[in-house]
């Protein structure tokens, strides 16, 4: 079974140089408070960055045709993965087990029988269908563009979020 195509997001933000950065209390306190703010900016940021993506895949999903029955539309969420090689971690797309994610995003070729005579599923309108060929499927992506948006966007969105929270 293919693995369900997901983007990645991982944040990275080094504050280790604002500690103990002086011997004065008042300004170690001034340094504390800003890797504190930039920490909360960061997260804000990525959080957005990571909603922002999640939006992108629906419209491309909804772009595309794909709402045929809503499932995949509606299995599009978000995974915090918590704190990961040192930074915030989330993963988006798709919580469905099986092909149509995949299929989606990557395509596939023609599908014939190898075992059997014939082929068998049932079309989107409800039809039973028996059938020795299957046609390709042309790769429709949602999560690459998404992603490659989201890279774009969130380095706009973690920075706002950072300079407001200061």
């Amino acid at each position: 079974m293919p693995v369900n195509p997901k983007a990645k997001l991982l944040v990275k933000v080094d504050t280790s140089n604002l500690r103990n950065a002086s011997k004065f209390k008042s300004l170690n306190s001034i340094l504390k408070e800003m890797g504190t703010a930039i920490n909360t900016g960061a997260r804000k940021g990525a959080e957005q960055t990571a909603q922002f993506i999640l939006r992108r895949q629906s419209d491309y999903l909804r772009i595309g045709g794909h709402r045929h029955t809503g499932a995949l539309m509606g299995s599009l969420s978000i995974t915090n993965g918590g704190g990961f090689g040192g930074g915030l971690y989330y993963e988006i797309g798709s919580t469905l087990t099986g092909y149509s994610p995949s299929v989606i995003e990557y395509g596939r070729g023609e599908v014939r029988p190898v075992k059997a005579k014939c082929l068998h599923f049932i079309t989107k309108y409800g039809e039973e269908v028996f059938t020795t060929y299957s046609k390709p499927f042309p790769a429709d992506p949602y999560v690459a563009p998404s992603a490659l948006e989201g890279l774009q966007q969130g380095v706009k969105f973690i920075s706002d979020a950072i300079n407001y929270e200061l």
